[in-house]
């Protein structure tokens, strides 16, 4: 999951503040300091604010990848797509939303939600679907259309 050295790194080597980045986020400094200390799950849409800001992907920010460099030329994710693709790439491997649950140790109404876009893709969900999968997570939230294989 995300790697909260690699936030804490990025933040110091591109001069900012604790506070400064807590402010980009809405969130409050205590919440960011445990995003940092690993103590707190970040959501996608704060993990993208970071790789926006800070000009890396997802999957370098996600520890998928040693790459940092990001080739994503959108800002924002696709939910719709996602979702989307998070489907598609079940179907195509022959997955049950049964089967997809308890491989990642999650309900499957998660998993239904997750497909549907009623609901925002947890970060350990994506973590794993990208990993067992090999897909970018850039990718399937529509940041690029570079194809990257993990």
């Amino acid at each position: 999951m995300h790697n909260n050295l690699l936030i804490e790194e990025l933040r110091i080597k591109n001069g900012y503040t604790q506070e400064y980045i807590a402010n980009k986020l809405k969130v409050s400094l205590r919440c960011y300091q445990n995003y940092e200390y690993g103590l707190y799950e970040m959501n996608l849409d704060k993990l993208n604010i970071l790789s926006n800001l800070y000009k890396v992907s997802l999957n370098g920010l996600l520890g998928l990848t040693s790459n940092l460099i990001s080739y994503n030329t959108k800002e924002r994710i696709n939910y719709k797509m996602l979702a989307r693709y998070l489907k598609y790439i079940r179907m195509t491997y022959n997955y049950t939303q049964r089967q997809m649950a308890n491989m990642f140790d999650v309900s499957i109404n998660s998993v239904s939600k997750y497909e549907s876009k009623t609901r925002f893709v947890s970060l350990e969900y994506l973590y794993k679907f990208a990993k067992k999968f090999g897909v970018s997570v850039d990718y399937i939230c529509s940041k690029t259309s570079k194809k990257e294989v993990l």
